[in-house]
This record gives C-alpha cells, sequence and structure tokens, in this order.
C-alpha cells in the first residue's frame, strides 16, 4: 500500500526490488487515519490471496504502509486463512514516532503494535540510520534504537541497517537513477540482498 499513488517513483522503486522474488500486489490509499488504511489493506490482501490461491503472501510497506502491515495481523483471528499463508513483514523504515515528536507516549504508540505481533511471526525490517522517524535518540543513533526494539518483541526479527538515506531510503541521485538489468538501482543491492536472505 502507498500513497499517494502505488505509480509514483518511490512507490516504484519497493515494487521493482520485490518483484525480483514474485508476483507484486498494489493499492492506493487516501490520507487517512491508520484504522482506516488498516481496513483497506486487509481488503488487498484478500485479494491478492483470491488472485494467487496456495502461495505464500508477505506483506510489505514503507512508513505508514508498515503500520498499515503490522495492524492487519493483529487484527486476524485466530485460525485466520493467511496465518498459514503467510511468510512474513518486509518492513521498509517503519516509523517509531512522527516527524519531531513531542512525547514518550507519541513514540509509544507507534511501539505498541509491534509489541502485540505474535510470535510465529517472521518480520525483516530495512531501516536507513539516517531516518529521523526511527531515531529519537539523535542523528547516527538508529541502528541502537531499532536493536533495542526488535529485542521486546516476541516476533521473529531480523534487521538490515543501511547506511545513509533518511526516511524515504534514498541515497545519491546518481545511483538511483542508474537500475541494474534487474530495475533495481545499484544503491538498493543492499535492500535486494537483505529481502533475498529473508
Amino acid at each position: 500500500g502507498t500513497r499517494p499513488r502505488s505509480e509514483s517513483k518511490g512507490s516504484a522503486r519497493y515494487v521493482r526490488l520485490l518483484q525480483q522474488f514474485g508476483s507484486v500486489v498494489t493499492f492506493d490509499f487516501p490520507a487517512v487515519d491508520i484504522m482506516r488504511y488498516t481496513a483497506l489493506h486487509k481488503s488487498a490482501v484478500a485479494e491478492a490471496m483470491l488472485r494467487f490461491p496456495g502461495c505464500v503472501i508477505f506483506l510489505a510497506g514503507h512508513s505508514m504502509g508498515c503500520r498499515g502491515c503490522v495492524n492487519v495481523i493483529n487484527s486476524l483471528a485466530v485460525g485466520d486463512a493467511l496465518f498459514t499463508s503467510l511468510g512474513g513483514l518486509v518492513l521498509f523504515n517503519y516509523p517509531l514516532h512522527p516527524p519531531n515528536p513531542s512525547s514518550k507516549e507519541l513514540a509509544n504508540a507507534r511501539l505498541a503494535p509491534l509489541e502485540q505481533l505474535p510470535p510465529n511471526i517472521q518480520v525483516l525490517f530495512c531501516s536507513a540510520d539516517n531516518d529521523k522517524m526511527s531515531n529519537s535518540a539523535g542523528e547516527g543513533q538508529l541502528w541502537t534504537s531499532m536493536e533495542s526494539v526488535s529485542q521486546k518483541l516476541q516476533a521473529q526479527t531480523r534487521l538490515h541497517l543501511r547506511q545513509g538515506g533518511g526516511h524515504g531510503m534514498t541515497l545519491s541521485k546518481k545511483d538511483e537513477e542508474a537500475p541494474e538489468a534487474s530495475g533495481v538501482s545499484g544503491a538498493d543491492q543492499d535492500l535486494l540482498a537483505a529481502v533475498g536472505d529473508f
């Protein structure tokens, strides 16, 4: 799920990366609250399961899309069909807090859904070390912050830290505009490897 459109340059970049491993179903969502977004995300997952019966499903998102993925899992009933099809979550720059958080409560509100994830869920966090929405401790401390968060979770987690890049995961424009034959830029080969290993 992406905003404003799944065809946007930033969104297309993640789609190209994920297409190296299978079919990708995208959907657009308006600027709405997280619960409305979660409902839209659940509908998209249900559609994907109908289109690709018997396939392993991975939920992936960037920023608010990460929060939607997590909320979808937390909203499922025990025995839901998605649990038997789910391979895991791939979360690009999960926002631990809003930009310029004004209180610890705001950060805790973003952390709570992660803590509610079931212990059998596999989660890959791909995070950039200059992402200020996942680094309340100050620039350059994201590894410690995300590592600390992942250790608190029941879910089975992996963390890939990108050196450089902010919340959009972008590095140099030159690298971003020089895609490999696969359609994935040279700058994103670390993400490609991390997702492939996951």
